[in-house]
């Protein structure tokens, strides 16, 4: 980069430093960096009021706190506790049970300790921050980071609870301090937080909608939804003494005396905080055609409901149900997506990345795995491996394959109970056809495209694992061996015909490309977590409770695993309020043999998981899903962009196969080609100028083109302006490019990235480790040496003077002659194609390298 040229002269020690990396061998291949002396971050202001910036215990527990020792261990204690969380069980033995509450001692104390040593070292309040906020060098005082203040409000209230037994179960929240230390949970988490006064306007405005239909339906029906347990009674008054209750026990019928109550029902409109709750539970949809069929019943106060007493009632439940759940609940999920959505691109924004920048990373992270891997497009040499060759890449041969997995799947649908024993043979015999022609195209394309080649795609993987189906043929012919699951893996293969649609390709990509699935796991582990956490807290409250109402043997807080189950059942509404009446069932229970009884704070647990756990985790993969194809459809329009690394890679391919570098000389012949196209495609024909230091970074830059006869000059320009980087063997052969690095260089010029584009992706560490060295020799300065050392006199005549092997300057008429031993390639160029974006001016100034 600090090659220039100046009057079409080279500057004498940029010339000088470009002979020396010709001769110097491998010793100056790569200039090594300079040793650059990390600055250690200061802290700031006196800690617990007495220790100062220079105390000498403070600079050790720096020492001690800050290092990644220190941070492993500290995760690993999360990671065991969240473990000994999920142990809990109302059935552990007597010992597990004392060393799960010694370790909550042991987790609570370390955990402790933990925060007093980060207070006394990064100080408790500190200094206020200047305008500009606390500078990168220096240490956030613990309580004026939010996630710190986090990590103490868990730490606190897991040791209050060690002394109110109520409070235990917050123990579960120790789960978030494993979320927050991943930075892209952290912001899923923070552009989920600021929704919230969004949402809460949506809200309020669903609120108000309520309150006005709880004051109508507390008017219309409180004291309503009595009944007397003898159904018989029909008023408050006779609902005294006893009776018998016939109990159907499926076998017999059982009587009973039992002594008659006039109850309420669990969901009532008594009052306006009761009638919220309800009409909470008609908006859901689970169970709200119950609720209507009893205001449809409901006489009044002190008189059982009468079958079909006022029909008009059903209006009321009707409409609010459209209103509260076609339109409330949508509105405040609508808004969450969208908000999300908006609330990542700001955060996206505040990176201080340009478009160009982001683009360039976007295109990087999902493109680069995929354009690394080279493909040979010439076949073998041996006549059988050619005629497999040839089958292979026939697309015919494609189009046949995916004729065999329809066919597949067409016999493997039309099984069915009952079904005869000829259509039975028939499915056994095509499926074995159909596993063999499967097993026999893995071969053809192994031998044909050669094993590497092969195992080289995702898709041909897939396929390889997908043929061991047949394994189910041979496994058949063994009695008494079930082989149900194997030979349903040919149903897999429907997959294949993702990539021969481009809308369910569009779709395929969206989740599983680049990293849009580590995107989408960190949002599944927040989603479990919360499931974890509300889990741990059911278990700590409630796995004593008698198995009454909606508690039984399947869903129950007993353990860890069998309350998440019973609240990923609730969270998708299924049955949500028996379970919410089980857990605040006050009948059968407290007596010997009993389970506990339940409490009314129930309610409040269960309400607060569907609107967090529900509403709130389970939209956020809609979110994240929208978010994707917004990201598809960005990628989308950079189309250009995207085909013109394909078709540079096609090129090279072309040319020179799956050879992952090539000499210098040939680099220089295929870009600057004596026939047919070079290596570069037209939009890559364009090099952006190095923007000069102190450059705005979001400049407009200038660019080289090309012309149709280059000169020297304007070639050396060119090249360096490309910023190739090349390597000396160090066994003394020819310098050569790798294709990985200039994949890597193109994919940044594409995008017109810039040296301060590099400089401040480095800053913000969201530079791509695999990019080439900064301070890596370039293409150009080869180029420079090599003119240097052919050249006697480095003038820019008209027409251009071609050096010959003796360093002899030569012309000829009409057409320029290549020389292999000379010159390593003619200067010869065909203009650019038309098509080619923003060509360069033919008045254009002298290029700005």
């Amino acid at each position: 980069g600090d090659t220039g040229m100046s009057a079409g002269l080279l500057r004498p020690h940029a010339a000088a430093r470009a002979v020396a990396v010709w001769d110097g061998g491998a010793a100056h291949a790569r200039r090594p960096p300079r040793p650059r002396q990390q600055k250690e971050k200061e802290v700031l202001g006196n800690a617990v009021f007495c220790l100062s910036p220079d105390n000498g215990l403070r600079k050790a527990l720096f020492r001690v706190v800050f290092s990644n020792a220190f941070d492993y261990f500290i995760l690993a204690a999360i990671v065991a506790n969240v473990v000994f969380l999920a142990l809990e069980s109302k059935n552990n033995s007597e010992e597990l049970d004392h060393t799960l509450s010694i370790a909550n001692y042991v987790f609570t104390g370390l955990f402790f300790c933990e925060m007093v040593l980060k207070i006394v070292v990064m100080g408790f309040w500190g200094p206020s921050p200047g305008p500009g906020g606390y500078t990168g060098d220096v240490i956030i005082p613990y309580f004026r980071d939010a996630w710190n203040r986090v990590d103490c409000f868990v730490v606190v209230l897991a040791g209050l609870g060690l002394a109110y037994s109520p409070l235990s179960a917050f123990r579960s929240l120790r789960t978030m301090r494993l979320i927050i230390r991943s930075e892209q949970l952290r912001q899923v988490i923070r552009a989920l937080l600021s929704t919230i006064p969004y949402v809460s306007q949506g809200l309020a405005v669903c609120g108000f909608i309520w309150f006005v239909f709880g004051i109508l339906g507390t008017q219309l029906l409180k004291g309503s939804f009595y009944s007397c347990t003898d159904p018989a009674v029909e008023v408050e008054v006779n609902c005294t003494g006893t009776f018998v209750e016939e109990i159907d026990m499926g076998y017999k019928f059982v009587y009973e005396n039992k002594t008659r109550e006039w109850r309420n029902d669990a969901n009532h409109f008594d009052n306006i905080i009761a009638t919220m709750y309800t009409l909470f539970a008609i908006a859901v949809g689970e169970g709200w055609v119950e609720l209507m069929y009893r205001g449809i019943d409901a006489v009044g106060p002190g008189e059982a409901p009468r079958h079909n007493h006022n029909p008009v009632m059903s209006l009321y439940f009707v409409i609010f149900h459209v209103i509260g759940n076609f339109f409330c609940l949508n509105l405040i999920i609508g808004i969450l997506i969208n908000r999300f959505t908006e609330n990542r691109r700001e955060m996206l924004q505040q990176e201080t990345l340009s478009d160009r920048q982001r683009q360039y990373l976007d295109v990087f992270a999902t493109m680069m795995p995929e354009l690394q891997k080279l493909k040979s497009h010439e076949g073998p040499s041996q006549p059988f491996l050619r005629v497999m060759y040839a089958v292979a890449t026939h697309r015919f041969f494609e189009r046949f394959i995916v004729g065999i997995i329809i066919t597949n799947m067409v016999f493997l649908a039309t099984q069915h109970y009952g079904q005869s024993d000829e259509w039975t043979q028939a499915q056994d015999i095509g499926n074995y056809v159909c596993s063999g022609i499967f097993v026999l195209e893995v071969i053809i394309k192994i031998l044909g495209l050669t094993p590497q080649h092969y195992f080289s795609e995702n898709w041909n993987r897939f396929d390889f694992v997908m043929s061991l189906s047949i394994l189910g043929v041979l496994v058949s012919l063994i009695d008494g061996v079930d082989t149900t699951f194997i030979r349903a893996l040919p149903t897999m293969r429907l997959f294949r015909l993702v990539h021969l649609t481009e809308g369910l390709q569009k779709l395929f990509n969206t989740v599983f490309q680049g990293t849009n699935i580590a995107y989408f796991l960190s949002v599944g582990l927040l989603c479990i977590s919360c499931f974890f956490m509300f889990g741990v807290a059911g278990v700590s409250l409630y796995s004593d409770l008698a198995r009454e109402e909606g508690l039984d043997n399947n869903l129950n807080f007993e353990t860890v695993p069998s309350a998440m189950l019973t609240l990923f059942t609730i969270s998708t509404t299924e049955g949500w309020l028996d379970v919410r009446d089980g857990l605040t069932n006050t009948d059968n229970c407290g007596g010997e043999g009993q389970g506990a009884c339940g409490n009314e704070w129930a309610t409040i647990y269960v309400l607060g998981f569907m609107v967090i756990g529900s509403f709130m985790m389970l939209n956020l993969f809609a979110a994240v899903v929208v978010e994707m194809f917004e990201a598809q459809e960005a990628q989308a329009a950079r189309e250009n962009e995207v085909n013109a690394l394909i078709d540079f890679k096609l090129r090279y391919e072309l040319m020179f196969g799956v050879r992952k570098s090539i000499t210098c000389r040939e680099f220089l012949s295929a870009v600057f080609p004596l026939q047919g196209d070079g290596l570069l495609p037209a939009r890559l024909q364009r090099a952006p100028c190095l923007a000069r230091r102190g450059d705005p970074i979001d400049t407009a830059p200038n660019h080289i083109c090309l012309t149709a006869q280059p000169t020297r000059l304007q070639v050396m320009a060119y090249l360096i302006a490309l910023q190739v980087p090349f390597h000396v063997p160090s066994d003394g052969a020819e310098p050569y490019v790798s294709f990985s690095e200039l994949l890597h260089v193109l994919c940044a010029k594409v995008f017109s990235l810039q040296k301060e584009d590099m400089r401040h992706l480095r800053k913000l560490n969201r530079m791509p480790t695999a990019y080439p060295q900064s301070r890596s020799y370039k293409i150009g300065h080869w180029f420079a040496a090599r003119v240097m050392m052919l050249g006697r006199d480095f003038r820019v005549p008209v027409p251009p003077l071609y050096l010959t092997e003796d360093g002899e300057e030569e012309e000829e008429d009409g057409h320029r002659q290549r020389r292999d031993s000379g010159f390593p390639f003619s200067i010869e160029r065909r203009s650019p194609p038309s098509a080619a974006p923003a060509p360069c001016a033919a008045s254009a100034p002298a290029p700005c390298c």
